[in-house]
């Protein structure tokens, strides 16, 4: 595991189902720095998180990540998926007068 100053990664797995969970605890120190320094520094803890070893077939994701590949694939392709229902109701409401 990498060691990242003020910052302690743990991961508590459960024997049963083999998931885990990730917890993180900052020191708030980490955020006094400039945007810069803390863009890298959050790279890094990022990095880190992505490094730890995972379950076959399985991803480390960060919060985003999943909304942010869905929004570029979105703009790539020119479409948003919609349930029919919603489809639907927004039909309806862009045939009515204002």
């Amino acid at each position: 595991m990498t060691c990242v100053p003020n910052l302690q990664l743990s991961t508590l797995v459960l024997s049963r189902t083999h998931a885990g969970n990730l917890v993180l605890a900052f020191n708030p120190m980490l955020f006094q720095p400039s945007a810069e320094e803390l863009g890298a520094r959050v790279a890094t803890v990022v990095g880190a998180v992505k490094g730890l070893p995972t379950l076959q077939g399985q991803s480390v994701k960060v919060p985003g990540e999943g909304s942010h590949t869905r929004f570029v694939t979105h703009i790539r392709d020119g479409y948003v998926t919609l349930p029919r229902s919603m489809y639907d109701t927004l039909q309806s409401k862009a045939s009515q007068p204002a």
